[in-house]
């Protein structure tokens, strides 16, 4: 068993990926880094915890903590993403360059030099293609970023592959959308189902939804799904980029009253509105290399998701027996 280490394991895909280690048990040592505190589980459930007041601290530390635990699967899943407004910000655009490019640079540089054939998953966004011009994208797209995230994560994959040596492998999931109960609610996902939620609580006080641009399509799948493809291509030490996809689209109207529907909701609950996009390309994931390699396929799409997410909702936070029928 290895030593398995996970770098951003507070967002979704951390939070996925740490249960499906801890369940199947196939570590010696997991390790996990979040902004402010190292945590370190061991095979026979001894957990360590170090916190730290900055950010050179805690780097410094995770540093040394790679240089004794010589971690042989690497997961880079760190992210910082703002909103349009905010990466017109100096402030935002240097956090951004540090986690989404310079810290993972450093960060494979050392697992390089300290772990014996370590395995380095740099987790990247099909916001890379955001002004591609191809309807369907693959890995031999043409990178089209949009914005400071995107830029960075771009760079950072070019420079990743091209660091690549003998002693190390990378491999690159180009994820699409992809949810589940973990997300923040500032997702719009999140948000539609934590209304729903909020619905049947406060039954007295049933406010409307607004949301915007109905008609829009999203490539979306099923994140416990993409996390399993994630630990595919680590643990077999897979090299290059990968398009993580369902190769199918939802509307977002289709999507809100699918869930309505798994909760008795009234359609006539939400409004939309239709709002200036940033961009007009529909990004629809080919999975078709990954899926030759790995054997893997989203098996959730389409009308599923809806199903699918609403059923974990339910199961998280409310007694289905308490849900009404409109």
């Amino acid at each position: 068993m290895n030593n398995v280490l996970i770098v951003g394991s507070n967002g979704q895909d951390g939070q996925l990926l740490t249960e499906k280690y801890l369940k199947n048990g196939r570590y010696r040592n997991l390790l996990l880094i979040t902004r402010k505190s190292i945590k370190i589980i061991k095979n026979d459930s001894d957990v360590s915890l170090y916190e730290f007041t900055s950010r050179r601290e805690l780097e410094r530390n995770v540093m040394s903590i790679i240089e004794v635990y010589k971690p042989r699967c690497i997961y880079y899943l760190a992210a910082y993403h703002c909103s349009f407004e905010k990466s017109m910000e100096n402030r935002s655009k240097t956090e951004s360059r540090y986690v989404n490019l310079n810290y993972p640079l450093r960060l494979f540089q050392h697992c390089d030099s300290f772990a014996e054939t370590p395995s380095f998953t740099y987790a990247s966004s099909s916001l890379i293609f955001s002004k591609a011009t191809e309807g369907v994208q693959n890995e031999n797209t043409q990178r089209a970023p949009s914005c400071d995230y995107s830029e960075h994560k771009v760079e950072c994959e070019r420079k990743l592959l091209e660091r690549f040596c003998g002693n190390a492998t990378i491999n690159i999931p180009i994820l699409y959308n992809h949810e589940s109960i973990y997300r923040k609610k500032t997702f719009f996902t999140a948000k539609v189902l934590n209304y729903c939620i909020e619905y049947h609580k406060y039954l007295k006080d049933r406010k409307v939804l607004r949301l915007f641009n109905p008609t829009d399509q999203i490539d979306m799948g099923y994140a416990p799904e993409y996390v399993d493809a994630m630990m595919m291509l680590n643990e077999s030490r897979a090299y290059g980029s990968f398009i993580v996809a369902t190769g199918s689209t939802v509307t977002v109207e289709d999507f809100v009253h699918g869930c309505f529907k798994e909760f008795g909701i009234s359609s006539s609950f939400v409004e939309f509105q239709e709002v200036e996009r940033r961009s007009n390309v529909t990004l629809i994931g080919n999975s078709g290399k990954i899926f030759d390699e790995m054997n893997w396929a989203a098996a959730t799409k389409g009308g599923s998701i809806m199903r699918k997410l609403s059923e974990d909702y339910k199961k998280k936070f409310m007694n289905q027996t308490c849900l009404s029928k409109d």
